[in-house]
């Protein structure tokens, strides 16, 4: 018997224990754990939504496959990423809490009204339902909810405020230019006075105006991404008369972009600064009037010297095939003959002055410089003797032996100047280099 009553005892005890720790101890904001608010919905399914802000702007979203635009309070691209964040928001919204299963009053929580409101509409439901949410609960942590469909309040993530707190802006597209940067074929730039133009050609660029030059690929690949990847830092107004386009700038644009793709054109125009930090833009094609970071103009703002090609020669010294190069009268003609067996090297044949093999160091050392001659930052306008009396012209054959450039190259004092035959414009070239390069071909010449 003593046996059994201590058992009653401790079973007395147990449940006693067990009951405190149900109902006495302090409840945190993790007790009670509900899950997701919206049961079996998939973002996925979400195909549209309605958000008012904080600041009561209200701004509506709709899908179209997976494309989301804006349909009120006016038709706009929408951020297609801005969109599917929304509805992973929704489709993932975590109670933590029930607070109270039938509120009287909602005014405390910040509910009546609501600082927020978000309805969305799913494929696969009836109506549309509406999440409310209202004001912290003070642990920083967590902020009060309802939806239209419970009239408990509970509490959610803190990290929803911001997540929910977006005005039309922030779900907008702000890229300025509708263009797919991988159909890009030519680029207008007007700067001020100065006017160029760029046309793809295969996997590379090339200046077509104002002189036909080849262009830095690499640069100009560069300001295609630029302009299409452009994007506004604020909207500002809307403009379309002279007047209200001068007030920004836009009359008569500091710079002007158009990118052409097949038969569509898109073209930013930039206006004058808004503030230390951004600038007036517009795109052509609307009225609208945006800012745009002034870093980003900056980058814009090259010139074609900026982006013409600096090396006079595209060969490089492995990819020469045949070599010929007049200097005073006399010829350097090389020809390479390409290893027959693995583990052997390429060697060089002289034909010209006198047939015999040529020294592979040399003939490299001399392809090297011939690569590396460059155009130099100096643009003052080469005196017109020039060429006249050229220092050296070298004709090189590369690649599959099908392309040949020819390069001219002369100095006048101590400054050298070089042109490509199929370029009609001179350039400085970098005289020291071409010291050494001269040195190097009387060494293959003798």
């Amino acid at each position: 018997m003593r046996g059994l009553r201590s058992l009653l005892l401790l079973l007395v005890v147990l449940a006693g224990l067990a009951a405190y720790i149900k109902y006495g101890l302090p409840k945190s904001e993790d007790d009670g754990l509900q899950g997701r608010v919206f049961q079996g919905l998939e973002s996925d399914a979400i195909t549209a939504i309605t958000v008012t802000n904080k600041a009561g702007e209200t701004t509506t979203l709709t899908k179209n496959g997976v494309v989301w635009s804006i349909t009120a309070p006016v038709a706009l691209r929408g951020s297609d990423m801005e969109g599917s964040t929304l509805a992973n928001a929704i489709a993932g919204l975590n109670q933590t809490r029930i607070v109270d299963e039938h509120p009287t009053d909602l005014k405390p929580y910040g509910l009546d009204p609501p600082k927020m409101t978000v309805v969305f509409t799913a494929t696969g439901s009836a109506q549309p339902k509406t999440l409310y949410l209202g004001i912290g609960s003070g642990t920083g942590s967590s902020i009060y909810a309802r939806t239209s469909d419970n009239p408990r309040v509970m509490l959610v993530p803190e990290y929803n405020d911001g997540s929910f707190n977006k005005g039309i802006f922030d779900l907008r597209d702000k890229a300025i230019l509708s263009v797919e940067r991988e159909k890009v074929d030519g680029i207008d730039v007007a700067l001020g006075p100065e006017r160029f133009a760029f046309a793809r050609k295969g996997t590379d660029w090339a200046l077509t105006a104002p002189t036909p030059l080849r262009a830095d690929t690499s640069l100009v690949d560069g300001l295609a991404t630029a302009l299409t990847t452009a994007s506004m830092t604020r909207a500002v107004a809307e403009a379309t008369t002279p007047d209200a386009l001068a007030t920004y700038g836009l009359t008569a644009p500091s710079a002007t972009f158009v990118v052409h793709a097949g038969t569509s054109t898109a073209t930013l125009a930039i206006g004058r600064d808004a503030d230390d930090t951004s600038v007036f833009a517009r795109d052509a094609a609307r009225p609208e009037i945006f800012t745009m970071a002034k870093t980003a103009v900056a980058d814009l703002r090259k010139t074609a010297a900026d982006y013409r090609r600096k090396e006079l020669f595209d060969m490089k010294a492995f990819t020469a095939r045949s070599v010929q190069i007049t200097r005073n009268g006399a010829t350097l003609a090389l020809s390479k003959v390409s290893a027959t067996k693995d583990g052997e090297k390429d060697t060089w044949t002289r034909t010209a002055p006198a047939s015999g093999e040529a020294d592979g160091d040399k003939v490299a050392t001399l392809l090297a410089g011939l690569a590396d001659v460059r155009a130099t930052s100096d643009t003052t306008p080469a005196p017109r003797s020039a060429l006249s009396a050229p220092v050296l012209v070298a004709a090189i054959t590369f690649g599959d032996a099908s392309t040949t450039e020819r390069v001219t190259i002369g100095r006048v004092g101590d400054r050298a100047y070089a042109r490509r035959d199929d370029e009609g414009t001179i350039v400085a070239v970098d005289a020291a280099k071409l010291t050494d390069l001269v040195a190097t071909l009387d060494e293959l010449l003798k």
